[in-house]
């Protein structure tokens, strides 16, 4: 079967799926499903197929390599000359998020981030007609991540309806922060970081579409971007703030990554030798047809189910520690087709960080999240498994 065909599969698949654990499938926007499935596919046509898309996504990348050339100055002044270059994931991976989150609160402080997501976010609900503040959160959660982009709309949470802040969550289990990029840039080819962001943020307002389908115009909240902390608080304690919450990120994912590695090599270790067959493996043959219909090679399934599985368990970061081990023995396909897969917050651990950062803003909305996790689960799985497939179809 030919790659475009099984693409055609896989998005069929996908949306059936995501059909199946719909809110409601008599309402299904399919006018607003098209419309942004042809935008993904534009998208990925523009950044992949053309001159000048490839052009802006080399020159982002280099904009974040010329960043994390900067974060080394500071990473080497703390941590003594040989840290950076010893090209640890700790020092080389990780700390330049410090710096970049530093970048953020300033972008935050100036009121630049939340006008741009503002303005960028009317634009896609014009065209989309997907809602003011739901279209804002989307880009607003792909610049700064969640919980932080939570506290930007804290004044309406308790106005939103449930289906919208399935939505709003659903975005915070896809769209990766802006703190992260260059990081996963270290790993994987920039050029499918950025096209997994793009990608990511119209697939989680299609699976909207599908799963927790409304009029727009049913549930309208006003938006604004006004923030009376920020006006209370100085320059450098936003600025400090920032530094702390990206430093504070740095030590809870090399945790995250330090237990769930080890805890990984245990089990393959265990499982090796009294069954003669890997704890991943087994995983990857499980999740193997999924890979398969995403577009994935027969051959390299296996192998990208593992790492599907090894992401939605742990971290999109210690599935990338998996990813890069067998980089060299997978087809140009399905690097790119798992790259862009694997960029995404979509994981067991991140529900969890949904539910406790909504916890503290709205124990309402926080019920409501929490009552619908596998769902939740599910859309996300899905959002990355249509970016994956998209990016196939130009392979």
């Amino acid at each position: 079967m030919s790659g475009i065909l099984r693409g055609l599969l896989g998005l069929v698949v996908i949306a059936v799926l995501a059909w199946a654990i719909s809110m409601d499938r008599t309402k299904v926007k399919w006018k607003s499903s098209i419309i942004l499935l042809v935008i993904m596919f534009a998208l990925a046509f523009v950044s992949l197929k053309t001159t000048v898309g490839i052009t802006v996504l080399n020159a982002v990348s280099q904009f974040f390599t010329w960043l994390i050339n900067q974060a080394a100055e500071g990473i080497t002044f703390v941590f003594g000359d040989k840290s950076f270059a010893s090209g640890s994931f700790f020092f080389a991976v990780l700390m330049p998020m410090v710096f970049i989150s530093a970048l953020i609160g300033i972008l935050q402080y100036t009121r630049i981030l939340p006008y741009a997501a503002k303005g960028i976010g009317w634009a896609i609900n014009k065209i989309t007609g997907m809602g003011e503040v739901e279209s804002f959160m989307g880009i607003f959660t792909a610049l700064l991540g969640q919980p932080n982009s939570y506290m930007a709309i804290k004044d309406k949470m308790e106005m939103l309806a449930p289906r919208q802040m399935f939505l709003i969550s659903l975005f915070g289990m896809t769209c990766v922060s802006a703190s992260t990029m260059g990081a996963y840039m270290q790993i994987v080819d920039g050029k499918y970081v950025v096209v997994a962001v793009l990608l990511n943020l119209f697939g989680t307002l299609l699976m909207g579409s599908f799963m927790a389908p409304y009029d727009a115009d049913e549930f309208v909240v006003p938006l604004t971007v006004e923030s009376e902390e920020v006006e209370k608080e100085g320059f450098f304690t936003v600025l400090g703030n920032y530094i702390n919450d990206g430093f504070q990120l740095v030590l809870i994912i090399s945790a995250t990554v330090l237990g769930f590695v080890g805890l990984i090599a245990l089990l393959n270790n265990t499982f090796s030798s009294i069954i003669g067959i890997s704890f991943t493996e087994i995983l990857g043959y499980i999740f193997s047809p999924l890979a398969f219909i995403m577009g994935v090679p027969w051959g390299d399934a296996v192998s990208a189910g593992s790492v599907m599985a090894t992401k939605l368990l742990s971290n999109e970061f210690v599935a990338l520690s998996e990813f890069t081990k067998m980089m060299g023995s997978l087809s140009e396909r399905t690097i790119a087709i798992m790259s862009t897969y694997v960029i995404s917050f979509a994981n067991l651990g991140t529900v969890g960080m949904i539910i406790g950062g909504l916890k503290g803003i709205s124990q309402k909305q926080s019920k409501v999240i929490a009552s619908d996790t596998l769902r939740l689960i599910g859309g996300s799985l899905l959002v990355s498994m249509l970016s994956g497939t998209i990016v196939g179809f130009f392979i």
